[in-house]
């Protein structure tokens, strides 16, 4: 069975539109930025090397990918064929910049106030509620998915000591 996702979600990206040299270029530095913080952590000693690389290598990929995908909609926004921009649709709501901030602002609360363990529960399903039109199913097998191998990676291969929250000593169940 096969869903089609029309409306597009946190996953899909649009280059069909034109792209602005901006867009590029932060693209770019950021994927810079991240190559070299991997850089920077494989001079570091065998344990302090560990939680850098374990955000910096997956960060590099994710911005590498991010930067071909704006190099993709820039030579094709520069291309000889101009694709007219759909002036009826109206912006996904929390795709602006500003949303975007608002969004990890409140991912950056979570984790602060009640841990790594709500936020990595919470902010993957919200996000994939919103922005996705994946059934509910759908979003607990996923953020159960996230959750175990965030825990797996972090918890049990590196050791990392994860925040527990400000709320923890409060808390009747912690």
């Amino acid at each position: 069975m096969t869903t089609s996702n029309p409306g597009g979600g946190p996953f899909d990206i649009n280059t069909e539109g034109t792209a602005s040299t901006a867009s590029l270029l932060t693209a770019v530095v950021a994927w810079l930025v991240a190559v070299a913080m991997v850089l920077s952590a494989l001079g570091y000693g065998p344990e302090a090397r560990r939680v850098p690389l374990a955000v910096g290598v997956p960060t590099a990929v994710v911005a590498g990918v991010n930067a071909l995908r704006e190099l993709k909609a820039y030579l094709r926004s520069r291309s000889f064929v101009r694709r007219q921009p759909d002036r009826n649709s109206d912006p996904e709501p929390g795709t602006s910049p500003a949303g975007a901030f608002a969004w990890l602002a409140g991912l950056v609360l979570v984790f602060t106030v009640m841990g790594y363990l709500a936020a990595v529960l919470t902010f993957p399903a919200l996000l994939m509620r919103f922005y996705g039109d994946e059934g509910a199913r759908t979003i607990v097998i996923l953020t159960a998915a996230v959750a175990s191998l965030s825990y797996l990676l972090l918890v049990v291969a590196l050791g990392v000591d994860v925040h527990e929250g400000l709320l923890r000593p409060v808390l009747p169940w912690a």
